[in-house]
């Protein structure tokens, strides 16, 4: 990374569907248990960066029927007539509510209804108006959102930093097997503590 790259902490989708026991995620039996450890990991990145006055940028996902494409659904590759899970963030409702970690006055919201935060409009231009260039990324889930925020930033010529023990999967395997890929082809990997580091004094 070049020495002085100006950086931004981006936040993906720790909201309550992905991450409380409560939400659409553990209602489909999977397993949320690493994910407040990630997430504490999340808040201490979030106040260091405040702290050095580095940008904190949230990105979470809504849906509701003005969004969901009969393709979105049908991406489960379900057996025919079967319907797709329940559906995750909708609009207006506790599950779309940020879980632990929220937005402090002043820093930026992006809402999406893909996977990749680049898909809300103006996430792009907003970041180069902060005179961004370098994006520590965290959140959930690491191989599904959080890695496609990630690889979309690389394609903007964005550096990234994919902070490890700050984003959590509901397959542990899944979350080792993308921290690989993305140390290995897209950015680099730190841990939460290294993240910090970067932030300077």
């Amino acid at each position: 990374m070049r020495a002085g790259a100006r950086l931004a902490v981006v936040v993906v989708d720790v909201q309550n569907d992905f991450c409380s026991p409560d939400g659409t995620m553990a209602a489909r039996g999977l397993d949320v248990a690493s994910i407040p450890a990630a997430v504490s990991r999340v808040v201490r990145l979030v106040d260091a960066a405040r702290d050095a006055q580095v940008p904190v940028v949230h990105v979470r996902t809504a849906h509701d029927e003005q969004v969901d494409s009969a393709a979105w659904d049908e991406r489960y590759s379900l057996p025919a007539g079967t319907p797709p899970p329940a559906r995750n963030c909708r609009t207006g409702t506790w599950g779309a509510e940020p879980f632990v970690v929220t937005a402090a006055p002043g820093e930026l919201v992006h809402v999406k209804h893909r996977y990749s935060g680049f898909t809300s409009p103006g996430l792009d231009r907003a970041l180069r108006d902060l005179g961004v260039e370098t994006l520590l990324i965290c959140g959930v889930a690491t191989e599904i959102c959080v890695e496609t925020t990630l690889r979309d930033a690389v394609e903007r010529d964005f550096r990234v930093v994919l902070v490890t023990d700050a984003c959590a999967s509901y397959d542990q395997a899944a979350h080792e097997s993308a921290v690989a890929r993305i140390a290995r082809h897209w950015g680099r990997a730190n841990t939460t503590d290294g993240a910090i580091a970067l932030l300077g004094p």
